[in-house]
């Protein structure tokens, strides 16, 4: 049809001219897509209006198609016409060449009719099925409904004009190519309106479940913590106990701070199961590690000098534990013989081994049973457990986390022991550098006599740390807050600021009736102009956490799973570091309400000009705070 609007032979034979407004249509379109275009590409805020701009371009885009295809149909029947009586002169001459010739044009207007009803029907068809398969929208769905109204009244007018019977053709229409396309449009619409709500509702269950998790995670870590520091004190009030039951006692509390440290490390374990874990190395003493890891065990050491080196503690200790808990569950069970040792091997590697002796009752370890307890897979054909909650999770846990090291596993069966052995890539520590860790602060030069202030919701953890700092730290004086209820908050702040060296708090302070953020009486002390050592002693010791008490201010972050004696230690540097020289006054600006005082640390000259701070070289470290009192900048201490 579109090959009919330019020329044709006439009723003479002769080429007819057509007016230009019968191709405008054509150019308009073009115009309107063309600012479209440009709409869409220059103005960034018109993508929010971009359905209803489309919808309104396809109604105008088909009134415009209906003029050209008027058009188009009127130049197809002249020149049809012109052909026919070009072709046929007699039709001149006929006296019945008037009802001949009416013939014919009815003819062709017929065909031309049903031709325009095929096209209608594919551009209606391809409009609803691109509704359908995008999105379902009112205004796109109204803009196709509106288009194809008008492609029906235009073929209708044609039928009627040209008495065309076109009533069973536009049955179809209707029904094929708009009711069929609704209908798949509405079932799409359905479906998708499903698939949001069970969505909406699978997010709000893990929703829930997470905080509920963290609820939980965060209570079990309390009464884990208040349990341990209980049975601590009772070792500290009973000196006479026999040696066999204070070893026991001993023994549970450093399980239960393995439970802490498993609570605290939840995320990591999530991150490690989603695959998204990466390793983040600290300065460690190898020693340390086993020594901690064999706490509450009967594991005998085998150990051999390594200097302090960079490891991922939490993937390591994770791969231990498991080791050291398989081989006490599953070895001899009258007399596992656990042994932990280490060894370094060429190329920056350190070879943890864990043996034991094996269950003469058990399975033989074959490398098809080994792979199947580390991958999972199978794990059924080479062992059937009678118990419902036995899955191996713990050594898939402990592949992965080998995988995230960069390490490589092994366990093997020698005659009648089982060997367990991972081989781990390290990096050692650049000489002369300084890392934020403690391995090499002298904390000997701690002063005694300082003035703690602590702030916690536990009245147990309050007396575990005033006991600590006064046979620890020989503290002059240490003032607990919290007991009280959320009242305590103000005066702890008032305390800190009046006279004390040494501030810790606990992250979120608890009550029935409001919850305190550590966080926030942190910052609150910095405005206010406290210029001794922040510390924060908290359950949550995360990477997001530490990061938020930091930029609170704080200068030194131990967790609650850490036993005191570690966590005093890293204190004791803390404050080494932020007051470094032995001969340095650190003065407490005024603070608001308050009388103007100084806080001195014991032992130290007034004067400042010799104070050495870290260098510009250590500000590009991890750790570093460069918010440190006087903007001296200090070192965060994290628990390790």
């Amino acid at each position: 049809m579109f090959a009919a609007t330019g020329t044709g032979p006439n009723m003479l034979g002769q080429r007819s001219i057509r007016p230009v407004w019968h191709n405008a249509g054509i150019y308009v379109e073009i115009v309107l897509c063309f600012a479209l275009a440009v709409l869409f590409t220059c103005s960034r805020r018109s993508w929010q209006y971009v359905t209803g701009l489309i919808s309104l371009f396809v109604v105008i885009s088909a009134c415009n198609s209906m003029w050209v295809y008027e058009m188009a149909s009127r130049d197809t029947l002249a020149d049809a016409m012109a052909e026919v009586l070009h072709l046929s002169p007699c039709f001149e001459l006929d006296p019945n060449s008037q009802a001949a010739r009416e013939g014919i044009e009815h003819l062709l207007m017929t065909l031309i009719v049903r031709h325009s009803i095929s096209m209608v029907s594919t551009m209606s068809l391809c409009l609803f099925m691109i509704v359908s398969v995008v999105d379902y929208s009112k205004i796109p769905v109204l803009s196709c409904l509106v288009s194809t109204l008008i492609f029906i009244g235009w073929v209708l007018q044609m039928a009627i004009r040209y008495d065309v019977q076109v009533w069973q053709k536009i049955t179809f229409h209707v029904l094929v190519c708009c009711i069929i396309p609704l209908t798949i449009t509405q079932l799409h619409a359905q479906q998708r309106r499903m698939r949001f709500h069970a969505e909406r509702e699978n997010d709000r269950t893990l929703r829930v479940s997470r905080d509920a998790d963290s609820i939980l995670n965060h209570t079990l870590k309390n009464v884990l913590a208040d349990s341990s520091g209980q049975i601590i004190l009772l070792l500290g009030q009973c000196p006479m106990l026999p040696d066999k039951d204070r070893y026991t006692l001993e023994m549970s509390v450093a399980t239960l701070q393995r439970g802490i440290l498993a609570c605290r490390h939840r995320q990591t374990y999530i991150d490690l199961m989603a695959g998204r874990y990466v390793a983040k190395r600290s300065p460690v003493r190898v020693w340390d590690l086993i020594a901690d890891l064999s706490k509450g065990r009967s594991v005998t050491l085998h150990w051999s000098p390594i200097e302090p080196v960079l490891l991922d503690t939490v993937l390591i200790s994770l791969i231990l534990e498991n080791a050291l808990s398989n081989a006490s569950k599953h070895g001899n069970p009258t007399d596992p013989d656990v042994h932990i040792s280490v060894e370094r091997r060429l190329g920056n590697q350190l070879m943890f081994q864990v043996s034991n002796c094996r269950n003469p009752n058990g399975p033989h370890l074959t490398s098809a049973y080994v792979d199947s307890m580390f991958s999972g897979l199978d794990r059924e054909m080479h062992r059937p457990s009678s118990d419902p909650t036995s899955t191996g999770i713990g050594l898939q846990h402990t592949n992965l986390a080998a995988r995230a090291l960069g390490s490589t596993l092994t366990l093997v069966e020698v005659r009648d022991r089982v060997l367990f052995e991972v081989h781990v890539p390290f990096l050692p520590l650049e000489v002369g550098a300084d890392y934020p860790s403690d391995l090499d602060m002298d904390i000997t030069a701690f002063p005694s006599g300082l003035r703690f202030c602590c702030i916690d919701d536990s009245e147990i953890s309050l007396t575990i740390m005033k006991d600590s700092f006064q046979k620890r730290a020989q503290a002059g004086d240490v003032q607990t807050f919290g007991a009280g209820g959320a009242a305590d908050a103000h005066l702890f702040v008032q305390a800190a600021l009046r006279d004390a060296h040494i501030a810790v708090l606990d992250s979120n302070l608890d009550y029935p009736r409001e919850v305190i953020s550590g966080a926030n009486l942190v910052s609150t002390l910095r405005t206010s102009g406290f210029k001794g050592l922040l510390c924060m002693r908290s359950g949550n010791t995360s990477d997001e956490d530490c990061e938020r008490y930091r930029q609170a201010g704080c200068h030194c972050i131990v967790g609650k799973d850490l036993p005191m004696s570690k966590a005093m230690d890293h204190i004791k540097a803390a404050y080494l570091r932020l007051a470094p020289m032995p001969h340095c006054l650190i003065p407490l600006a005024p603070t608001h309400g308050l009388p103007n005082v100084a806080c001195s640390f014991p032992n130290v000259a007034r004067s400042t000009r010799n104070v050495v701070f870290p260098t510009p070289r250590d500000q590009n470290r991890v750790g570093w705070d460069p918010t440190g009192p006087g903007g001296s900048g200090a070192w965060e201490v994290v628990s390790q």
